[in-house]
């Protein structure tokens, strides 16, 4: 399941080349349609897509997109997240809290310079 926001599709791209049709929930936060970059290849498959600057739009909670990622997808996934620091971080906090079995992060620049560790797996 990968689960991003604004440019942190980009490492998500050739995942989804990678692995094809095994991709069981593509998820991605964006201001607007138009800003998703490369949406059409997340398209070939199940995508769950949230807008914050479109009618009735709202950036969600970490947990109200974690219930809706868990509800489509289940947890016994792995769940590989790339985003803005703080939004990774809160959205593996939720997911291990609500029972993902491994979640890790893709980041650009320095791990080390992020509280999202590369990877961390639920009780």
């Amino acid at each position: 399941v990968f689960v991003n926001a604004g440019i942190g599709v980009t490492p998500m791209i050739n995942f989804q080349r990678a692995l094809g049709d095994k991709v069981k929930l593509s998820v991605h936060v964006d201001s607007t349609p138009e800003a998703f970059a490369y949406r059409t290849i997340f398209q070939k498959g199940p995508v769950l897509e949230k807008f914050t600057r479109t009618p009735g739009g709202k950036r969600p909670t970490a947990k109200e997109l974690v219930t809706e990622i868990l509800d489509k997808s289940g947890t016994d996934n792995n769940f590989y997240i790339c985003g803005p620091e703080g939004w990774m971080t809160d959205i593996q906090a939720e997911l291990l809290k609500n029972g993902a079995k491994m979640v890790m992060c893709e980041v650009f620049g320095s791990q080390l310079a992020t509280g999202c560790p590369f990877f961390q797996s639920g009780a």
